[in-house]
């Protein structure tokens, strides 16, 4: 792990040109809450190096590496580099920029930032020797921002308070991070008024603590509330004095801790029953070093190895925080003590102002790069800064308020839980009523009481103010119009819904009426069927009844026929006999007359043979042709009769009697 190209063992790595992937490395700042950076070039004291410079200021805004490298001895610069290096910030401060410069352009709006109720930081970074503990405090006839803001918050105070109504308490603190510990300046100070001590063992740290209700704290840090700004100063001369700081081949007097200076603000309004409170930190960080160049050995350097790995630390938040994926799940502040202490003014509820210190000489160009890269990162941090004011009016107005909101919730609650039950009612029916925003409306009961909680949290805390950060008044009207805004919508919900149950009722009547009418309208029907199926008994037993007639009439019809086809055989054979007994009938009486005709020679038994068909027969005959068919003969009595005389078989012989063939 590296901070500034030195590794936390100690020992030095350059770095490289090549290192550096563009010619421009400008951010551009993305809001009003981003972290504003500003740079400011150190100038080059020894006139031997004047021509030996490795970056310059183009403008107030950019910083370039001009391809310089024909200057001899350059051997620590960064060689080789073709294209010109760039960088562009909020403000950059040249060489020959004074401390009222610097003031003017930073301590003026952070002051004016703090006044309104934000917590505003700033922080001074870069290596070794490179003017930040300058910028920060500065000597006595040239002094630097810390001493500026000494005297201005409290001249502001003096133009602010215009009434006795209005109150003001300044308080300030001093901690210094060393070798990873946290040590209380002011502390030391007064109750021992010691020289700076190096050894930790000697030393009582402070422990960091940290809470959703007092956020990031130190326990037991002394808070010394001040009442003019050379008291304030005092304090911060105090503790500074107090400050670990040891001598290196590169800085005479070389800070070996971070120190952070913590001016609260708290302004109290009795007419308007409000309360802002605000913090401001000044940092000056400990500077990055490489052993090479410092030559630090035994106690400084273990110094330069913490305070490396803290730098690291702060590098590490810088990156977590500026990840362009968007895909970061944890911003490792708790790495370092120092990182914890900022934590507000990294990502969190701050105004912060970083001022990058960096040396000219082509001999830095390295560390110098280096830094400005940091503070190219730093600039894509957004913070989220509120006004922290409290209002005790508002307090009563709020729980009044929340009082309303429970009252309104109970009932809509009631009402949500009639709802339930009618929509259990109609579906136990198994009618199916218009879909009402019932779940709808809960959900936003379960919102409104979470934030019923929430401004109950927030009433609670009101009590203990000290130590404890406090949402502004716009918040909280805001919130607070937000809520009635929702009772609003909530009651016109509810009024919609009422209608709905309404319109849900007459629907029920209705469903009701009809339902009767159906029943009704179901009997009659039940009894028509009724009737219909007797009278379908009925039918079916007369059908039975005369299927049983028509067959016994089909029966009756088909004896008949068979009847009628025998009589009509019966007929036609009579027909032919009769065609076939006139034939004979004709020859046999024309035999006859021939017979009369034959002489007397006949044989008796001629005569015998004629008696046969004699008169007698004759009338039997003429019976027949004459009366008709008396009755049906039978078959016996057919063959009796075809077995009769057959006169087509007579034979007349003149020496014999006729002969009857049967």
């Amino acid at each position: 792990m590296m901070v500034d190209g030195t590794n936390v063992n100690g020992s030095s790595k350059e770095v490289s040109a090549e290192e550096d992937c563009g010619a421009d490395e400008s951010t551009d700042s993305r809001g009003n809450n981003n972290v504003k950076v500003m740079v400011r070039l150190k100038p080059i004291d020894a006139p031997e190096k004047q021509y030996n410079v490795a970056v310059v200021a183009l403008d107030e805004s950019t910083v370039e590496f001009p391809n310089n490298d024909t200057s001899p001895g350059s051997t620590n610069g960064v060689q080789g580099e073709s294209p010109s290096r760039s960088f562009h910030f909020d403000y950059v401060f040249g060489t020959n920029s004074t401390q009222d410069d610097v003031y003017d352009f930073v301590a003026e709006e952070m002051l004016d930032q703090f006044f309104t109720g934000y917590n505003s930081t700033i922080l001074a970074y870069g290596q070794t020797g490179s003017g930040k503990s300058y910028t920060m405090f500065g000597p006595i006839d040239n002094r630097g921002l810390i001493p500026r803001i000494c005297h201005e918050i409290f001249e502001r105070i003096g133009l602010l308070k215009s009434s006795a109504d209005i109150e003001y308490v300044v308080s300030v603190s001093f901690l210094e991070i060393y070798l990873e510990k946290v040590y209380d300046l002011l502390g030391e100070s007064i109750n021992k008024s010691a020289s700076p001590k190096k050894t930790s063992e000697k030393r009582t740290s402070l422990t960091i603590h940290e809470s959703s209700t007092f956020g990031v704290y130190v326990q037991s840090a002394t808070v010394i509330s001040v009442s003019d700004g050379d008291e304030l100063l005092h304090c911060i001369h105090l503790g500074e004095s107090q400050r670990c700081k040891s001598s290196t081949d590169m800085n005479f007097e070389s800070s070996r801790s971070h120190a952070i200076v913590k001016i609260n603000l708290l302004k109290r309004d009795n007419l308007e029953g409000s309360i802002q409170k605000s913090d401001l930190f000044l940092v000056d960080l400990a500077g990055s070093e490489k052993v090479s160049k410092t030559n630090a050995v035994g106690a400084t350097l273990e110094e330069a190895k913490k305070i490396n790995l803290s730098l690291s630390s702060l590098g590490n938040v810088i990156n977590a925080l500026t990840q362009k994926d968007k895909k970061r799940t944890h911003i490792p502040y708790r790495d370092s003590q120092l990182t914890r202490l900022l934590r507000d003014s990294l990502g969190g509820n701050s105004k912060t102002t970083l001022i990058l210190n960096c040396a000219c000489d082509k001999s830095n160009e390295a560390e110098t790069l280096t830094t400005l890269r940091f503070g190219s990162r730093a600039k894509q941090i957004e913070n989220k800064a509120i006004v922290n004011r409290s209002d005790l009016f508002l307090k009563k107005k709020l729980e009044r308020q929340i009082a309303l909101l429970e009252k309104r919730e109970q009932e809509y609650q009631n009402r949500i839980t009639l709802l339930e039950h009618e929509v259990l009612a109609l579906r136990a029916n198994n009618i199916r009523a218009p879909s009402p925003d019932t779940e709808d409306i809960e959900t936003e009961n379960t919102k409104l009481k979470a934030q019923m909680d929430s401004l109950k949290s927030i009433l609670s805390s009101g009590g203990s103010l000290e130590g404890e950060q406090h949402i502004s008044t716009d918040d909280l009207l805001s919130k607070l119009m937000e809520k009635c805004e929702l009772v609003v919508d909530l009651q016109a919900r509810l009024d919609d819904q009422l209608d709905k149950e309404t319109a849900l009722k007459r629907m029920m009547d209705d469903l009701r009426l009809l339902e009767a009418q159906v029943i009704e309208k179901n009997h009659d029907l039940a009894e028509q069927l009724a009737i219909l199926q007797l009278d379908n008994l009925n039918l079916t037993n007369e059908n039975v009844t005369l299927s049983k007639d028509i067959a016994t009439v089909h029966r009756i019809l088909k004896t008949r026929a068979e009847r009628i086809q025998v009589l009509e055989s019966t007929v036609r054979e009579l027909s032919d006999i009769r065609l076939g007994n006139e034939s004979p009938l004709s020859a046999a009486f024309e035999a006859i007359k021939e017979v009369n005709e034959v002489p007397s020679a006949l044989s008796p038994t001629s005569l015998g043979w004629w008696g046969v068909f004699g008169p007698s027969r004759r009338s039997s005959t003429g019976s027949l042709h004459s009366g008709g068919l008396a009755k049906i003969p039978s078959n016996e009595a057919r063959r009796s009769r075809k077995a009769g005389f057959n006169l087509n078989v007579l034979k007349v012989s003149s020496s014999e009697e006729p002969e009857t063939i049967d």
